[in-house]
């Protein structure tokens, strides 16, 4: 029998529906349990983390999908050899590119993206470690194609759900990812672009 397609489905005021994922685990490796219709918290207040307990009715949580978002949209960063290229509306900051390629990824300069500062290869390298999806490239003319991914969920401690391989969002406003394989989701409630983790939590502090 063929699989059912996994799938996360959000409204502006619910948990996410999570359907057919079998891997929800956290950032070591360490497997939740799963059940092929399960529900993950969205509003950062569930005491049964990441499970939904109801918390967002309590509270009235409502975050809602920003219908026209500015940053929505990919800016070129253009090299010797390389094209880069970067969405901010779909960036959880998780700041690996930053951490691992100063040299290329650096918030001091201006550009911030300087594609010739490393060879490209490292810099295509660094760019497929994104969780997010918003850094991607094209080099002599072709586009990066993400390979395909063992569907799973992965949890952080306080930050976002990290999403792996083909599993379908849709919700209001019915929101694309960049990156069909990857791609993070909001756990902390406070995102500005719903449903994508935007990295607020690190201000907010929220804890798991």
């Amino acid at each position: 029998m063929q699989k059912k397609k996994p799938q996360i489905v959000f409204s502006e005021s619910g948990p996410y529906e999570v359907k057919n994922v079998e891997i929800l685990e956290d950032s070591k490796g360490e497997r939740f349990p799963t059940e092929p219709d399960m529900t993950l918290c969205r509003c950062g207040n569930s005491k049964n983390k990441p499970y939904c307990d109801g918390s967002h009715v309590e509270s009235g949580y409502k975050n809602e999908v920003a219908h026209d978002d500015p940053t929505n949209k990919w800016k070129e960063y253009t090299g010797k050899d390389i094209l880069v290229y970067f969405n901010l509306s779909v960036c959880s900051h998780s700041a690996i590119c930053i951490r691992k390629l100063p040299e290329v990824f650096n918030l001091k300069k201006r550009p911030w993206i300087c594609p010739d500062g490393a060879d490209y290869r490292l810099v295509m390298q660094i760019i497929e470690e994104c969780p997010s999806g918003a850094l991607s490239y094209s080099v002599n003319g072709k586009m990066y194609e993400p390979p395909e991914r063992e569907a799973k969920i992965i949890v952080y401690r306080g930050g976002e759900y990290n999403i792996e391989g083909d599993i379908e969002l849709t919700g209001d406003n019915d929101p694309k990812p960049a990156d069909t394989e990857r791609y993070s989701l909001c756990s902390c409630g406070h995102t500005k672009h719903t449903p994508f983790c935007d990295g607020t939590h690190w201000k907010t502090k929220t804890k798991k």
